[in-house]
């Protein structure tokens, strides 16, 4: 009896200390005194995060992702990019850019290597892209690029660019 009182203290004060020495939960209703070095909503093991409703993957934060081929493009880095959007398409399956809203896009032949800093948006067989476009010496140009379809398919489209004022 003594033994087995003893086993049953020993046990509760083995899954008390475990207990104590584990992850803290995320708690979903808010959070207090969290250490900013330490206290984070990320992974460790070099995987992407992943947002997800219904079951479906709506956004994605990429993991360390250098050496990507993007087209005839070697050696990209995709790490840290944000895509919203599904990434279905074997040609457009990461962002691209920092930030890249994708709705169902397939076109990749548009895309350069300096589109990092900026917003891509692919749709369909179109891709468009906004941002910082650096020229070297800290001297960066506001470019807006845009490609449609595939590079054989000729001057099928015209690629106007409208303002609205």
């Amino acid at each position: 009896m003594k033994t087995t009182t003893m086993l049953g203290a020993l046990a509760i004060l083995v899954s008390t200390s475990t207990q104590a020495q584990g992850p803290a939960d995320w708690n979903t209703a808010g959070n207090f005194g969290l250490n900013p070095v330490n206290s984070f909503l990320g992974t460790t093991n070099g995987v992407p995060i992943n947002f997800r409703t219904n079951n479906i993957l709506r956004m994605r934060l990429t993991e360390s992702l250098p050496g990507q081929v993007i087209g005839s493009y070697i050696n990209e880095n995709l790490s840290g990019n944000l895509g919203i959007g599904a990434f279905t398409s074997p040609n457009v399956s990461q962002p691209f850019s920092l930030l890249h809203l994708d709705n169902g896009g397939v076109q990749f032949s548009g895309y350069r290597p300096w589109f990092r800093p900026g917003m891509t948006v692919t749709n369909g067989s179109d891709l468009g892209w906004i941002g910082l476009k650096n020229e070297g010496d800290d001297l960066n140009h506001l470019t807006l690029a845009w490609a449609d379809n595939t590079a054989g398919d000729g001057d099928k489209h015209t690629h106007p660019i409208q303002c609205v004022a």
